[in-house]
Protein backbone atom coordinates (compact mmCIF):
# COMPACT_ATOMS: atom_id res chain seq x y z
CA UNK A 1 0.00 0.00 0.00
CA UNK A 2 1.33 3.42 -0.95
CA UNK A 3 0.12 6.89 -0.04
CA UNK A 4 -0.38 9.59 -2.65
CA UNK A 5 -1.38 13.22 -2.31
CA UNK A 6 -3.72 14.65 -4.94
CA UNK A 7 -2.28 17.86 -6.37
CA UNK A 8 -5.61 19.62 -6.84
CA UNK A 9 -6.71 19.61 -3.18
CA UNK A 10 -3.91 17.99 -1.15
CA UNK A 11 -6.07 15.00 -0.11
CA UNK A 12 -4.12 11.85 0.72
CA UNK A 13 -5.22 8.51 -0.72
CA UNK A 14 -3.95 4.97 -0.38
CA UNK A 15 -3.33 2.88 -3.46
CA UNK A 16 -3.23 -0.84 -2.88
CA UNK A 17 -1.65 -2.86 -5.66
CA UNK A 18 -0.60 -6.36 -6.54
CA UNK A 19 0.82 -8.12 -9.54
CA UNK A 20 -1.31 -10.45 -11.62
CA UNK A 21 0.36 -13.47 -13.21
CA UNK A 22 -1.15 -13.80 -16.68
CA UNK A 23 0.14 -17.38 -16.93
CA UNK A 24 -2.04 -18.52 -14.04
CA UNK A 25 -5.82 -18.77 -14.05
CA UNK A 26 -7.76 -16.31 -11.90
CA UNK A 27 -6.40 -17.03 -8.41
CA UNK A 28 -8.05 -16.84 -5.02
CA UNK A 29 -6.05 -13.69 -4.24
CA UNK A 30 -7.31 -12.02 -7.40
CA UNK A 31 -10.89 -13.07 -6.66
CA UNK A 32 -10.61 -11.66 -3.11
CA UNK A 33 -9.27 -8.36 -4.46
CA UNK A 34 -12.22 -8.00 -6.84
CA UNK A 35 -14.64 -8.87 -4.03
CA UNK A 36 -12.95 -6.33 -1.73
CA UNK A 37 -13.50 -3.60 -4.32
CA UNK A 38 -17.15 -4.60 -4.67
CA UNK A 39 -17.72 -4.57 -0.90
CA UNK A 40 -15.89 -1.31 -0.22
CA UNK A 41 -17.65 0.66 -2.94
CA UNK A 42 -21.16 -0.37 -1.85
CA UNK A 43 -21.51 0.68 1.82
CA UNK A 44 -22.55 4.15 2.94
CA UNK A 45 -19.83 6.39 4.36
CA UNK A 46 -18.86 5.22 7.87
CA UNK A 47 -15.99 6.20 10.17
CA UNK A 48 -14.95 2.57 10.67
CA UNK A 49 -15.02 1.41 7.06
CA UNK A 50 -12.34 2.34 4.53
CA UNK A 51 -13.96 3.55 1.33
CA UNK A 52 -12.79 2.36 -2.07
CA UNK A 53 -13.12 4.94 -4.84
CA UNK A 54 -12.33 2.61 -7.71
CA UNK A 55 -10.00 0.06 -9.16
CA UNK A 56 -8.19 -0.56 -12.40
CA UNK A 57 -5.76 -2.91 -14.06
CA UNK A 58 -2.72 -1.70 -15.93
CA UNK A 59 -0.55 -4.29 -17.62
CA UNK A 60 0.04 -6.98 -14.94
CA UNK A 61 -0.87 -4.83 -11.94
CA UNK A 62 -4.25 -4.46 -10.23
CA UNK A 63 -4.80 -1.17 -8.32
CA UNK A 64 -7.37 -0.07 -5.73
CA UNK A 65 -7.79 3.61 -4.85
CA UNK A 66 -8.82 3.79 -1.19
CA UNK A 67 -9.48 6.34 1.49
CA UNK A 68 -6.48 6.95 3.73
CA UNK A 69 -7.32 6.78 7.42
CA UNK A 70 -4.81 8.39 9.74
CA UNK A 71 -3.57 6.43 12.73
CA UNK A 72 -2.50 2.84 13.16
CA UNK A 73 -2.84 0.20 10.51
CA UNK A 74 -4.51 -3.08 11.41
CA UNK A 75 -1.21 -4.84 12.16
CA UNK A 76 -0.08 -2.05 14.53
CA UNK A 77 -3.47 -2.18 16.25
CA UNK A 78 -3.20 -5.95 16.64
CA UNK A 79 0.28 -5.64 18.20
CA UNK A 80 -0.87 -3.15 20.89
Amino acid sequence: MNLYKRKTDGETYAIKQFTIDNNVSFTGLQQRAVKEVELLTIPPEHDNIVRCFGSWRQDNTFYMLQEHLKGMDLFEYYET
